[in-house]
C-alpha cells in the first residue's frame, strides 16, 4: 500500500513504470490536453477520488513514494528512454537516492538498460556512487551480466577494481522494500546482506561477482580493463579454519561455501 502518497503522484509513478509518456506529460505540464482514457483508467487504479482538473495539476517532478523512489527511478528501472529524457528536461535530480541509496543510474545498470545509462551519464550521474549496502554501479551491472553496460561504465570512468564494502544492518533487512531490498538488489543473504546483530562487511570487486554468476563476457571485459584476477579481500579474513579454508572476521566459514555461493 502507498498510504500518504498523493494520488496524482501515484499516477505519475505508474505512468513512468509502464512507459506512458502522455500521462506523465499531462501530470507534469500545466495546460495539458484533456485526460485520456488511459489516464482515467490509471487514476482509477491509483484509488483517486479527485476530479480531472485536480489530477492535471502540476506535481513536483522529484516527488517520492514511501520508499523514496521518484518518477526518474521508475523510468530508469524500466528502461523508458523518452520518459527519462522528459523527466530530466523537467528538472528531475539525476542523482536522487531512494531510502536504500539507489540512484537512477544504479537502477539502469541493475536491469541492463544501456541507452538509459548513457542518458543519465550525459546528464552528470555519479558513476562511482554506492547504495547503502556499499554496492557500486559497476558491480550491479556485472552481477547481471550486462556486458554492454559494464563497457559503457568503464569507458566513462568507473573504477574497475573499486572495492564494494557490502554491509547491511538488521533493520535494513526487515524494512520490506520489494524493489530495493538486499535480495532483489542482487546482494542477498549470501552476498553481503549477512544480517544478524550489528553490521558485517565484505570486500568484493566486479570481477568476483561476474565470475561467481558465470558471466564469461563480463569477466573477459573486466580482465581486459585490468581487473586483478588474484584479488583477495585480505582485510576481511583471519587465517584459515581447521579445514584449511579462509576464515572471515566475525565468524567462521569459507570463501567457497556459505559466504558468496
Amino acid at each position: 500500500m502507498n498510504f500518504g502518497v498523493p494520488a496524482n503522484s501515484l499516477l505519475l509513478f505508474r505512468a513512468c513504470d509502464e512507459g506512458d509518456y502522455e500521462t506523465a506529460r499531462g501530470i507534469l505540464e500545466p495546460g495539458a490536453p484533456k485526460e485520456s482514457g488511459r489516464q482515467s483508467r490509471l487514476r482509477s487504479e491509483a484509488g483517486s477520488e479527485c476530479n480531472t482538473a485536480d489530477m492535471l495539476s502540476l506535481v513536483p517532478v522529484d516527488c517520492t513514494d514511501e520508499e523514496g523512489n521518484t518518477a526518474l527511478q521508475f523510468a530508469s528501472a524500466s528502461g523508458h528512454e523518452n520518459l527519462v529524457r522528459f523527466l530530466l528536461r523537467k528538472g528531475a535530480s539525476v542523482d536522487i537516492r531512494n531510502n536504500y541509496g539507489w540512484t537512477p543510474l544504479m537502477q539502469a545498470a541493475r536491469f541492463g538498460h544501456l541507452t538509459v545509462a548513457h542518458i543519465l551519464l550525459e546528464n552528470g550521474a555519479e558513476i562511482n556512487g554506492r547504495n547503502r549496502l556499499g554496492a557500486s554501479v559497476l558491480t550491479m551491472a556485472a552481477r547481471g551480466g550486462h556486458t554492454h553496460v559494464v563497457k559503457l561504465l568503464l569507458e566513462s570512468g568507473a573504477y574497475v577494481d573499486d572495492y564494494d564494502h557490502l554491509a547491511v544492518a538488521a533493520d535494513a533487512v526487515s524494512n520490506g522494500n520489494n524493489n530495493n531490498s538486499c535480495s532483489t538488489a542482487g546482494f542477498g543473504g549470501s552476498e553481503g546482506c549477512l544480517g544478524g546483530g550489528g553490521r558485517d562487511f565484505m570486500d568484493i570487486i566486479a570481477l568476483m561477482v561476474a565470475a561467481q554468476h558465470g558471466h564469461e563476457a563480463a569477466v573477459r571485459l573486466l580482465l581486459e580493463w585490468g581487473s586483478d584476477v588474484n584479488f583477495f579481500p585480505e582485510d576481511n579474513w583471519l587465517g584459515t579454519t581447521d579445514g584449511g579454508h579462509p576464515q572471515r572476521k566475525g565468524g567462521c566459514g569459507s570463501a567457497t561455501r556459505g559466504t558468496w555461493s
